[in-house]
């Protein structure tokens, strides 16, 4: 079997070590979840390409949310990271390019020991800091890494209504939101990663049962989760509630299946348009004549191509996702950078709701922003 390019991974961390090493030896490697600016560098990365636009356009699309409405007495909590101030750079540029002013900005660590000192030191300074300002909207451009002291933050004391504007990091960390968290982040509007229509998923989903796949452990954890059980005798995760005892045959309906989002999986789309890339471009590769024999039979690269020939493929490749969507890559290897506004809402029996509201599309120069007039945006705690 011939090793032709790589898919992944999910974070730019992960992403960095796999993307030196593909770079080397110039194999296409194509990333559904690293963000990080770093990738556009071609020296160092002259073969790496993602279908989740970089951090920057987010920024982007932030801005144009607050210029769109007006907002210009914004607060900023940002990683203590240099993402992080690049993007307290970036935004802060945008908001004052039409006027606007960063009342004031605050920085969360990383979760580790020093963190976890910081943050038992300096929960009611940033609390105080964000009930105190006369601000009204506060955007928020973190990172998985600080989930819990997020968390710690925002569950632990209460905080006056705001509006919450967050960049695509929100998603992840919804599911843990609880005590105060779930009142004060109530109505939050972030960005996410473009969801889209990935065919015959939802089939699969309704079938994705321990029943019909005994020996898989992703399964398993993913049925514990959606139904708060464990199969006591051979629980093959951590995910257990004492007292109940998971069947394998419990309903699969469409209220288990909503935590997922209506079957808008967006990190799955991700997933799907990377992996059609590249067969797209392989495709493309296989139909090609060899240059060096412009007479030879198209296809007659098939057998003899080496990895790095692919990457002038998937430069050019272009092609339509089943929601219409138009994929390709630009010189640094970044797709058109789209996201959906997604509004979050923490119901009072426990579930989450997240509702599109609008899209960012920074490959339409007429009007880049949508925001769809006739939804709820402001519910529950202020009118339009």
């Amino acid at each position: 079997m011939k090793l032709i390019g790589v898919l992944g991974d999910l974070s730019s961390t992960s992403s960095y070590p796999i993307a030196q090493l593909a770079g080397l030896f110039r194999f296409p490697q194509v990333s559904y979840g690293a963000t990080d600016p770093v990738y556009n560098d071609r020296i160092q990365f002259p073969s790496f390409y993602r279908t989740v636009p970089n951090e920057l356009s987010e920024m982007d699309g932030i801005v144009q949310i607050l210029k769109h409405f007006g907002w210009k007495w914004v607060g900023l909590i940002v990683s203590d990271t240099n993402n992080g101030g690049q993007a307290l750079d970036r935004i802060t540029k945008g908001i004052e390019s039409y006027g606007g002013c960063v009342a004031f900005s605050i920085f969360l660590s990383e979760t580790s020991f020093l963190s976890w000192f910081f943050i038992f030191f300096n929960v009611k300074r940033i609390v105080d800091t964000i009930n105190q300002s006369d601000v009204d909207v506060i955007v928020l451009v973190l990172t998985p890494m600080q989930i819990k002291v997020f968390i710690q933050v925002f569950s632990s004391r209460q905080i006056t209504r705001k509006i919450w504007l967050s960049s695509s990091f929100f998603p992840t960390v919804a599911p843990h939101i609880h005590g105060y968290s779930r009142t004060t982040l109530n109505g939050t509007l972030s960005l996410s990663a473009q969801g889209g229509e990935i065919p015959g998923f939802e089939t699969f989903l309704y079938r994705m049962t321990p029943i019909n796949y005994p020996n898989d452990d992703t399964v398993t954890e993913i049925w514990e989760a959606l139904h708060k059980c464990s199969f006591t005798g051979s629980l093959k995760t951590n995910t257990s509630v004492p007292g109940q005892k998971c069947s394998g045959n419990e309903s699969l309906d469409d209220e288990a299946l909503s935590r997922f989002g209506n079957f808008d999986f967006r990190v799955g789309y991700q997933v799907y348009t990377a992996v059609y890339a590249l067969a797209h471009s392989l495709h493309n590769l296989f139909s090609a004549r060899a240059p060096a024999h412009p007479q030879a039979p198209a296809g007659s690269l098939k057998h003899r191509f080496k990895p790095w020939q692919l990457n002038t493929f998937i430069h050019n490749v272009t092609y339509k996702t089943p929601s219409g969507d138009t994929m390709f890559f630009k010189a640094n290897g970044d797709p058109p950078a789209h996201f959906d506004i997604v509004k979050w809402l923490f119901l009072k029996n426990g579930s989450t709701v997240s509702r599109k509201v609008g899209s960012f599309d920074e490959s339409n120069e007429e009007n880049q922003l949508y925001i769809n007039s006739s939804a709820d945006l402001w519910s529950p705690y202020f009118p339009e």
